[in-house]
């Protein structure tokens, strides 16, 4: 796990565990024989020297190849080239092909408002770069040695290699990064700072030996590709001068390692990964200057004399940034081109010349855009030279400069340096944009460094800004509510070192492969309560002219989202997690946020009516602050952290010291502490819970008792008269409670529950009360688990009637008793009477009688159930029977009363089929209708 450290901290223990592991080498080397460096090393504890060591023989018998090919092959180690161009033999590639190595260059600090941080520059600072603090952290990479003796640099620049070589470049350079300003118009970035210059040979060895002391380096050179202008190759022919360096064995139309991520942009993100405080600066190369002869026309094949007329990719649209500068962890530079009104700065466009992205995975390069179009600054021709160029170069060491005076800023501030996560944040997160443009694109990165802006963010002086530096454990969310002033775009940017991906394999099939690169995928949200989810910013490597939309980004490690227009006041959730596993663990990022109010936690925490107090009972106490939109609240008991949330109240219950800290994206401040003393005042009822009441009989119900205790009873809420004793005997069901009021405390108990044990029961008929000639009528009542039942007839038990059910066939009043958990009850009595009817004679069919009234059999003909209805004014009870043909009655029911109509239904299933009657009487006259039965 990647332990971040403090960057004065980590200075410290660099340096101290670099004397150690000098003496521990010397001891070893006495005692030990025939043991291997990289064996004796090999401890966890000295994995960055491990590394080291890798870079050192990798690199170094790379270099001791192309050397010994170099002598075998005829090959140029170094050749200057017109306008002082150097190619310098670096390695070789795979496949034996030598790499050669050359710089990118074809009103810097205005540009970038630099200017603003100096003294009288308008922020009330002044920043030059010469904290002492900063000796040895500003460093350069690049073609030659700078003439160490220009007036401009007064001894400030020191050449830490053996290179004798004077270049103009580096030079130029280095005047751009820390010129003193003898010249009013060469004013370097940081015109007080120190800085180290290496050549560029064996780079990365050196920066791995360097990068525990160094914050910012600047690299502007890489290898060259695609197309190259040689103006050295003889003739006047200005189209016989281009050369294609591409590997044509891999493809025929483009040199693959235009954002391709190779071993050494592996070997950057890992020196960076491995050291969070190191920023390397690299520019983005200007191959968009260099498109080629006119098609048709001969060209040569690298630097031989062998030609071709192929058409090939003409290095004059996306995807141009070559090889290294493609690594995640750096910051790659591109140039811009101000534009000029009325003698000042109005806008910006990309240089013409400057490098576009995207990488072959999509991800946004350049990063951002230096001032990159003539620039003046010092030469090698004399100590008092001075001369104009443009390139990315220019730009990379007019950004590498300014960087340092904000790390500056911020040791000033907090006494260490950022991460260099925060610090590549910082600058992305504050760069501005072209006109009319929101997001970032794949031609200017996330926009033109602006050091002034950047500077408010780190002063925030209005409050409106915060820088944070945390990291992510796995499966971790980070939130934080957040206030939008609502006068500016709320902007939330995260940044992060990613550790190193995998090398793409050299294949004629992985030219512009899309494997993405980022290893620990982190993700920023911003929401409301309403739903709305604002995502950060991607573009579309498939479309690169698209501008950019919001989406999930996949590919970069930055993600920026953006709010335009947020409502004033309103408070929205930022969301940081991440996806899949985190290699290691744990993920350092850093986190920048714009567009919010200020908060003031120390008016958060004032408890309202807070001081100390005594508890009654088990009645809580509300701890209540007056709080604030936007904060987490840390409550503590006797010092111990009880919870954590956002509410702006606490229940307690308990006796202790409470105190609430209020932790916002700004501040954060502790409230007094207040005591707090529970009485031993409790209620209690006993029984307690809720059980069942006989009617009639009284329930004893008991309070706990004590000294000086008064006492007062309720039902369902309400006092009950006079019950003011500990004891109380109900004998009606309902919720009861009961107050105990001692000194000045009062407790309720919780209430015991008195439920009626049964309810009154009911008997239900099947068919009325009155019971036919020879029949009978169901009576049934109240069912229910364990209960017992007797039945009475006119008061006298029946005594085998022990069931819910009852078949009456003799008139009189029933009644029934049910039991049930020692309870009884007697249900309200039914009455049944008998019902006199005339018996037929079976020798006739009978004689209708009533011929007025209808009388209605449907179906008929019926098979199953047969339905009587019968509309009649009549006030008796009215039967009906079924009736044979030769006058004998079959079966009867009584027709109930629906209004105006008498309705019952037989069940004529069993019938044999033929011919038969129904006869409805009301026990004076009756009226009969034939139906068939089939």
């Amino acid at each position: 796990m990647l332990a971040i450290l403090p960057r004065k901290l980590f200075f410290s223990i660099s340096s101290l565990i670099g004397r150690l592991l000098m003496v521990y080498l010397s001891v070893i080397c006495i005692f030990v024989k025939g043991q291997t460096v990289e064996t004796r090393l090999k401890t966890p504890e000295n994995t960055a020297g491990l590394r080291h060591l890798d870079l050192q023989k990798r690199y170094t018998l790379n270099r001791q190849k192309a050397l010994s090919l170099a002598k075998k092959q005829k090959w140029f180690i170094s050749k200057k080239y017109a306008k002082e161009r150097i190619l310098t033999l670096q390695g070789v590639d795979t496949f034996g092909i030598p790499v050669y190595y050359t710089v990118h260059n074809l009103l810097a600090s205005a540009g970038t408002h630099t200017t603003n941080l100096y003294n009288g520059g308008g922020l009330g600072i002044d920043l030059k770069g010469d904290l002492p603090q900063l000796n040895g952290t500003l460093c350069l990479w690049d073609g030659g040695l700078p003439r160490l003796s220009h007036i401009e640099f007064g001894g400030r620049i020191r050449q830490k290699d053996g290179s004798t070589l004077l270049s103009d470049h580096a030079t130029h350079l280095s005047g751009t990064m820390a010129a003193a300003g003898i010249n009013s118009q060469v004013k370097g970035m940081a015109y007080g700072a120190k800085l180290d210059v290496w050549d560029y040979t064996d780079d990365v060895v050196e920066m791995s030996r360097e990068a525990s002391k160094m914050l910012v380096s600047n690299h502007s050179y890489g290898p060259v590709v695609g197309w190259f202008y040689n103006e050295s190759r003889p003739g006047n022919d200005p189209t016989r001068k281009w050369e294609w360096w591409g590997n044509t064995s891999i493809s025929t139309k483009e040199d693959y390692r235009f954002g391709f991520y190779d071993e050494k942009a592996q070997d950057l993100d890992q020196l960076a990964y491995n050291n969070p405080f190191y920023l390397i600066v690299k520019s983005a190369d200007n191959k968009r200057s260099e498109t080629g002869p006119p098609i048709g026309t001969p060209y040569f094949l690298r630097n031989t004399n062998q030609t071709s007329i192929l058409d090939r990719y003409r290095n004059d649209g996306y995807d141009v940034i070559p090889a290294e500068a493609n690594a995640k962890n750096i910051l790659t530079v591109g140039g811009a081109e101000l534009k000029l009104q009325n003698g000042r700065i109005g806008g910006f466009s990309v240089s013409d010349f400057s490098g576009w992205g995207p990488t072959d995975d999509g991800r946004i390069k350049p990063d951002l855009l230096g001032v990159g179009t003539s620039i003046i600054s010092s030469i090698s021709n004399a100590d008092n030279a001075y001369a104009t160029m443009s390139g990315t170069s220019t730009a990379s060491a007019n950004v590498s400069g300014t960087l340092i005076l904000l790390q500056e800023l911020f040791y000033r501030q907090k006494a260490y340096f950022m991460r260099s996560a925060t610090l590549k944040g910082l600058v992305l997160h504050t760069a501005d944009k072209p006109l009319d443009k929101l997001g970032p694109s794949y031609e200017y990165g996330w926009g033109l460094l602006n050091a002034e802006k950047a500077a408010k963010v780190l002063i925030n002086s209005d409050n409106n800004h915060v820088v944070l530096e945390k990291s992510l454990r796995q499966n971790e969310t980070y939130q934080q509510k957040i206030i939008a002033t609502g006068n500016t775009p709320l902007v939330v940017t995260l940044s992060w070192t990613d550790p190193e991906g995998t090398p793409t394999r050299i294949t004629t099939q992985t030219v512009d492969d899309p494997t993405i690169k980022l290893i620990n995928d982190l993700d920023v949200r911003l929401s409301d309560d309403t739903g709305n989810t604002w995502f950060p910013w991607v573009l579309d490597p498939a479309n690169p002219a698209k501008e950019a939309s919001r989406g999930d980004n996949i590919r970069d490690n930055t993600e920026q989202a953006v709010i335009e227009s947020p409502t004033p006041g309103k408070v929205y959730t930022l969301t940081i997690r991440h996806k899949r596993t985190l290699q290691t663990g744990t993920q350092p990022y850093s986190l920048f946020i714009s567009g919010i109010s200020p908060q003031d936690c120390n008016a958060a925490v004032q408890l309202v009516a807070g001081k100390d107090t005594t508890l009654c009972g088990n009645i809580a106490l509300k701890m209540q602050i007056k709080g604030d939109n936007g904060l987490t609240y840390q409550w503590m008991k006797d010092g111990q952290l009880l919870a954590t949330s956002t509410s702006t109240s606490l229940d307690i219950s308990q006796e202790g010291v409470y105190s609430v800290k209020a932790i916002g994206y700004q501040c954060s401040a502790q409230s007094k502490p207040i005591s707090v003393r529970v009485s031993g005042l409790t209620a209690q009822i006993s029984p307690a819970g809720s059980f069942a009441i006989c009617a009639g009989k009284a329930v004893r119900l008991s309070a706990n008792e004590g000294l000086g205790y008064r006492y007062q009873w309720q039902r369902n809420g309400s006092p009950i008269a006079g019950a003011t004793m500990s004891v109380l005997t109900p004998t009606e069901p309902g919720t009861y409670s009961v107050i105990i009021r001692s000194n000045s405390c009062t407790a309720v108990s919780r209430p015991t529950q008195l439920l009626s044990a049964l309810q009154q029961p009911v008997i239900s008929t099947n068919t009325g009360t009155l019971i036919p000639p020879k029949g009978s009528i169901r009576l049934t009542t109240t069912t229910g688990e364990g209960m017992t039942y007797r039945w009475f007839l006119n008061d006298n038990p029946i005594t085998t009637a022990t069931g819910a059910r009852l078949t009456a066939s003799l008139p009189g009043k029933y009644t029934v008793e049910i039991t049930q958990n020692g309870c009884s009850i007697m249900s309200a009595p039914l009455i049944l009477t008998n019902v006199p009817y005339p018996t037929n004679t079976p020798a006739t069919v009978p004689e209708i009688l009533i011929v007025k009234e209808n009388l209605s059999l449907f179906p008929n003909p019926v098979v199953h159930t047969l339905t009587v209805a019968y509309a009649s004014d009549n006030t008796y009870d009215l039967t009906a029977h079924i009736v044979t043909m030769d006058g004998v009655e079959l079966a009867g029911k009584l027709l109930y009363d629906n209004g105006s109509v008498f309705l019952n239904q037989f069940d004529v299933s069993e019938l044999p089929p033929g011919k038969y009657f129904i006869q409805v009487s009301d026990g004076r006259r009756s009226i009969a209708k034939p139906f068939v039965k089939q």
